[in-house]
């Protein structure tokens, strides 16, 4: 439980990732009367002169966005097209202790944080400029963005309770789960608005759900079958959603939420790189997918982008 929870608040300092440096492999995602799927992973080319990468949000157009760090320990956003291969920085000029790109849309609006001394606030890049994002509280971020220009993100308050929040590019949605132990967290938004939200229950473990913006309604828990905790990531507009989970040992996988029919099955993998810690974080249309995986006896995070083709 509380291994996601310590790297949630983690994100109120620089954060550390690295360079994916995957093979063209594949692994088998699971799940019960389900058919199997193959996701074959591959190689994200490193930032020059980059000590670490990590991407999270992938579009449309196989443009990603996430961060590096450089060889000074900075925080870097970063935007990666998967056609030229051309990695570009994206730095909020207020940031002056690092920035880092979360999500975007098919237009190309990021969204994402930049650090100051002590504090994390969120903004949106688009068209060149920067626009400062997020209620008032002591910690912000923006983590979702649809192609209506809505955001999702969380903002902490200054008893240290963590609010989910929905802005409509005129007002915010504070957006609270009901029951929700002190934190609620809203990571992804798709085209219907519907937000994705990470809550802790009154056990203090992790577990997923859905807000619709149109509605006002919160789903029911939305929890990968047979995970001890679950951490929901990115819906596209199919309504597909990644998560990354723990099982009882502590290790940490991949699922993939997808429509079958008139119902939704989970499919379980990880990445063979790092089979006890996978965390897939953005996915688009085409349900391609961007995470990150950690080797066995390593210390730093690596990223993958993975595709999948039934068997």
């Amino acid at each position: 439980m509380n291994k996601e929870r310590k790297q949630f608040m983690k994100t109120c300092k620089p954060v550390f990732r690295a360079l994916a440096v995957v093979l063209a492999v594949a692994c088998i995602a699971i799940a019960a009367d389900a058919p199997k799927l193959t996701f074959q992973f591959k190689t994200l080319k490193g930032f020059p002169k980059a000590e670490q990468t990590s991407m999270y949000g992938i579009n449309n157009k196989n443009v990603v966005v996430g961060l590096y760090l450089d060889q000074k320990g900075m925080s870097h956003g970063v935007r990666w097209d998967g056609k030229s291969k051309k990695f570009t920085t994206i730095d909020d000029p207020k940031g002056d202790m690092g920035s880092e790109c979360i999500n975007l849309n098919s237009k190309g609006t990021i969204v994402g944080g930049y650090y100051t001394a002590g504090s994390l606030f969120g903004f949106q890049y688009k068209d060149g400029k920067f626009i400062d994002v997020g209620p008032a509280g002591v910690v912000s971020e923006a983590w979702g963005i649809n192609d209506n220009g809505e955001i999702a993100g969380f903002v902490t308050d200054s008893n240290s309770v963590v609010h989910g929040y929905f802005w409509d590019g005129k007002e915010y949605t504070i957006l609270d789960y009901p029951g929700a132990n002190n934190y609620t967290n809203a990571w992804g938004i798709n085209n219907a608005g519907l937000v994705t939200l990470q809550w802790i229950d009154s056990s203090g473990n992790y577990e997923g759900a859905t807000y619709n913006t149109k509605t006002g309604a919160y789903s029911k828990p939305i929890n990968v079958p047979g995970a001890a905790s679950t951490y929901i990531h990115s819906i596209n507009n199919a309504g597909d959603i990644v998560f990354s989970w723990y099982d009882s040992s502590g290790n940490g996988h991949g699922a993939l939420r997808m429509r079958e029919g008139k119902k939704f099955k989970f499919y379980k993998f990880s990445d063979p790189k790092g089979p006890d810690y996978t965390k897939p974080d953005g996915i688009n249309d085409k349900r391609e997918i961007v995470g990150r995986y950690e080797q066995t006896g390593h210390k730093f995070e690596q990223s993958f982008e993975a595709k999948y083709s039934r068997q």
